[in-house]
């Protein structure tokens, strides 16, 4: 129907993305309210395959059965979607371990505009010349990605960093010859703006028996840097963070100091834990204010005359 009108269709998760990409001029299907199964769990292989719209905590909560969980996690995992960690590639303070969505991505079923269903994933040559003989619009639509990615070969490999934390843009890359040609990691990262993800068999990772916090201390933090790459061939760190002696300086350069009653320092791991969590729950407090303007039953409350905000600055 969206096609025969010309409007443009976009899948909302969670709707915790900070840059507007669940709004937007078009139909907006929100996939959280009935496509949040986890379909089903292959632990030897340490795969499932869900739906769009199932929250990662969720998720999790449902394979700690098998101690398996999706490595990924972002710092909005109480009600971010995977589909919508699929459409940002999503990352989080978990990335040293597991990398970004777009690594634990095995296949997606998609939907295309134009009403075709198909599963998608790596596809070497062989099954690229099968599909191609059997026609249809599948095979359009890989001849069309096979003709780009021949066109640019030089431009994406050359183009196309090998960093850990690089998300921006579509994942042109994955379609490398050497990647195996992996439809659904080029597909990871497009916002929504290529297709409409129906299921997504994923990569799971074995939750951690024990965990353990390990605090070292340098003279400063260009040593501290130093030492990361030995860090990393001695142990599998989940997460691996610097944390420098900046903070007082800072109030220094805003002309603020310890004692100013509209700042608080603190060197408190119980209180900062809180902050922390604050700053967790604050995206979706924010997220969805209650609206009390004009709805019956609320006689005599008015909204403010102008918003009021809060913040925090942690500092280091």
């Amino acid at each position: 129907m969206c096609a025969r009108f010309g409007a443009p269709v976009l899948s909302r998760g969670g709707g915790t993305s900070l840059a507007g990409q669940a709004t937007n001029a078009a139909v907006v299907v929100d996939r959280t309210k009935y496509c949040h199964r986890l379909v089903s769990v292959d632990p030897g292989a340490r795969t499932c395959v869900v739906e769009p719209g199932i929250v990662l905590d969720e998720l999790n909560r449902q394979l700690s059965g098998h101690r398996l969980q999706f490595g990924p996690k972002p710092s909005t995992h109480t009600h971010c979607a995977l589909g919508g960690m699929i459409g940002n590639n999503s990352r989080g303070a978990s990335a040293q371990a597991y990398g970004k969505t777009v690594d634990n991505v095995r296949r997606l079923e998609n939907l295309t505009y134009d009403g075709t269903r198909m599963w998608v994933g790596p596809t070497p040559k062989a099954e690229r010349e099968r599909i191609a003989e059997e026609g249809g619009r599948r095979a359009g639509i890989y001849a069309g990605l096979d003709r780009i990615i021949t066109e640019y070969l030089a431009d994406v490999r050359h183009g196309y960093p090998d960093i850990p934390r690089r998300v921006s843009g579509y994942n042109l890359d994955s379609l490398l010859p050497e990647k195996g040609f992996d439809v659904a990691r080029a597909l990871v990262g497009s916002e929504g703006t290529l297709v409409t993800v129906l299921r997504a068999e994923l990569d799971l990772v074995p939750v951690p028996p024990l965990q353990s916090l390990l605090v070292l201390g340098y003279d400063d933090i260009c040593t501290a840097a130093d030492d990361v790459p030995r860090l990393l061939e001695h142990s599998d760190p989940s997460q691996l963070e610097a944390v420098d002696d900046q903070a007082r300086e800072l109030l220094w350069s805003l002309s603020r100091s310890e004692k100013d009653p509209a700042v608080a320092l603190s060197d408190n791991p119980e209180r900062e834990q809180e902050m922390l969590k604050a700053r967790e729950a604050g995206l979706g407090v924010t997220a969805r204010p209650p609206r009390t303007a004009g709805r019956p039953g609320r006689a005599g409350r008015t909204p403010p005359s102008r918003p009021t905000a809060w913040g925090t600055i942690c500092a280091t």
